[in-house]
């Protein structure tokens, strides 16, 4: 790491050492920002005066400068270049340094993870799953158990988030997991506002150029794996939308008329979330379409410098040219647009806007007929619709021959289940043919696919593995050599191995750090199959509720199948009842 009081590149020395704003710049942060001080004196007139006192008390963690007056107030930062004249008189005033995340014009992301978990143990758990999929990254603690991880991303990249844990009495999810960038920044250095102590850095923020980085898709798999983890975990939520598959992008249109009546009846409230101003731009965007994406642009600009909530440091004009920033970052698919809209400006105009008024328009009724012929075949409404095939489309189309790893008994790409009695030998038998997968030779006289296999053995020590492992060898005319890469086995004995967990109040299932681990393993390995030994080991559900059976075989099996795109095999035990009628099953559902 780069000496922190070295000088840049021109050879100028850039102040103290000590100034936390001139070492960041030094190391490349040059999205520095000045954080009002959490015992601050505000501006009456400024728009943070509005919440002094309240729970959203943005001080300590929002951008700011004090006036000549002695007085502070907020500072419109979402796209200002900082210089570096700003320094001097950044640090001269006591402010706290925060950086903007986004852009950094290189390719890559300047992002942050914030994990704000207030249970120790659910902060271990985000820490712990960060570690394992990242290594070591830089930490800043300001109250603990919670804790911020910056990153560069390779390419662009939303603010994305998962809420969890317990409810406020508004019924919204109290902790959360977000991914920070463009429109949004992290405090560096300064006084935390709840604890009255400095942040501090765990592990130290290294120069820009050294702060590791990850790929975007890895970021949404760390939020989708949390969900899995974590109490009464959320959807992923993205700027812009929910996270879910995009809709169809010419459902989401609305006639430019309509937009510019809805957007100029709406209020833009000063309580109005960053969030909900970014959904706005989205929506407009997407309902108007390039072809009118200037009109578009003007229209959201016009609507973002009425916001009731400028106070004196908003200079006129400033709040539009952020929003023409903002709507340009907009990028599709987009997935909420003109119904939404038309919602939106029913509510924040008081009505004033009837969501149902581009329906009833007689100007456009005009111009559509009222029932449009629709093609007997094309039946896809759109892209959340169920597909129907007409059959008649086969004709002709070569049929698909199903696919085995042994013909007739284990199918590919599905999940299979093997019950029978305690010690009766089913280890043993998956252990066989494990190897004869791998090694391309028939099992039990069955021709097998030569297959890359894994297998997750819960009841057996590795010594015991071992043994029979040699035993299979030498029955099989094999040697280790035959196997070399195409197989991996692992003992999980007296371990933990529950791949999933129920919520008691939800009833929702949660995959757990272990079935993500094996999953991401298994990715790795590039399986075509994973043997799991045995159910009682995996599943902590009761056998007598379908709705568990269910989830858990086609959200953890199936699911491992599908994302491995193989197939996985488990091993059961039947119940009392099901070796009494001879099926062999165990439980209700089985």
């Amino acid at each position: 790491m780069r000496n922190l009081a070295q000088d840049d590149e021109s050879g100028k020395a850039l102040g103290d050492p000590d100034d936390p704003f001139h070492r960041l710049w030094r190391l490349g942060y040059r999205t520095v920002l000045p954080i009002v001080p959490p015992d601050a004196e505000i501006s009456p007139k400024s728009m943070l005066a509005r919440r002094l006192g309240t729970p959203q008390d943005s001080r300590g963690k929002t951008p700011g400068t004090r006036g000549a007056d002695g007085f502070w107030r907020g500072l419109v930062w979402q796209n200002r270049t900082t210089v570096e004249s700003d320094l001097d008189a950044w640090a001269a005033s006591g402010a706290g340094v925060g950086i903007r995340t986004g852009d950094l014009g290189n390719g890559l992301t300047l992002a942050a993870i914030d994990s704000d978990a207030r249970d120790p143990d659910h902060a271990r758990l985000i820490f712990l799953e960060i570690l394992r999929r990242f290594g070591l990254l830089p930490l800043r603690i300001g109250r603990e158990p919670k804790g911020l991880f910056p990153v560069r991303v390779r390419g662009e990249f939303r603010y994305a988030r998962v809420e969890f844990g317990e409810r406020d009495a508004g019924g919204r999810l109290l902790d959360r997991v977000e991914i920070l960038t463009d429109g949004r920044q992290f405090v560096a250095e300064g006084i935390h506002p709840g604890t009255r102590r400095p942040y501090r850095w765990e592990r130290p923020l290294p120069p820009l150029d050294e702060l590791p980085i990850v790929n975007a898709e890895d970021l949404v798999a760390l939020l989708d794996a949390l969900r899995g983890m974590l109490p009464a975990a959320g959807e992923i939520a993205r700027e812009g939308g929910n996270g879910t598959a995009p809709a169809n992008q010419n459902v989401l249109r609305g006639e430019l008329k309509f937009v510019r009546q809805a957007v100029e009846a709406m209020a833009n409230p000063a309580d109005l979330g960053r969030g909900a101003y970014i959904d706005i731009a989205y929506a407009i965007k997407a309902a108007l379409g390039p072809e009118h994406e200037a009109e578009g642009r003007a229209i959201f600009a016009e609507w973002a410098e009425r916001w009731e909530g400028a106070g004196e440091d908003v200079l006129p004009g400033a709040l539009a040219e952020t929003a023409e920033s903002d709507f340009d970052r907009c990028k599709p698919p987009f997935r909420r647009g003109a119904t939404w809209l038309w919602e939106q400006a029913e509510r924040l105009s008081d009505g004033a806007f009837p969501r149902w008024t581009p329906w009833f328009d007689a100007e456009a009724a005009a111009k559509e007929p009222l029932f449009p012929e629709v093609p007997v075949k094309s039946l896809a409404l759109s892209d959340t619709s169920i597909a129907w095939t007409d059959p008649e489309a086969w004709v002709d189309k070569p049929i698909p021959a199903r696919e085995w790893e042994v013909r007739d008994w284990i199918p590919r790409h599905e999940v299979t289940l093997l019950y029978g009695d305690g010690g009766i030998g089913k280890t043993l038998l998956m252990h066989q043919y494990a190897v004869a997968a791998a090694a391309g030779v028939p099992w039990l006289g069955q021709e097998t696919r030569q297959a890359r296999v894994m297998c997750f053995f819960c009841e057996d020590g590795e010594d015991e593995l071992q043994r029979r492992h040699a035993d299979i060898l030498r029955a099989l005319g094999l040697t280790h050599a035959d196997t070399a890469g195409r197989l991996r086995i692992a003992s999980r004995r007296n371990t933990d191995n529950l791949m999933a967990l129920w919520d008691r109040h939800s009833g929702a299932m949660k995959r757990q750090a272990v079935w993500e681990q094996l999953r991401s393993d298994a990715l790795a390995f590039r399986a075509d199959v994973v043997i799991m030994d045995t159910i009682a080991d995996i599943f902590a559900g009761e056998e007598q509720n379908r709705a568990q059976v269910t989830s858990f075989v086609k959200g953890v099996l199936g699911r491992l199948a599908a994302e491995i795109g193989g197939s996985v095999i488990a091993l059961g035990h039947p119940s009392q009842a099901g070796k009494a009628s001879k099926e062999g099953t165990s439980g209700s559902t089985g």
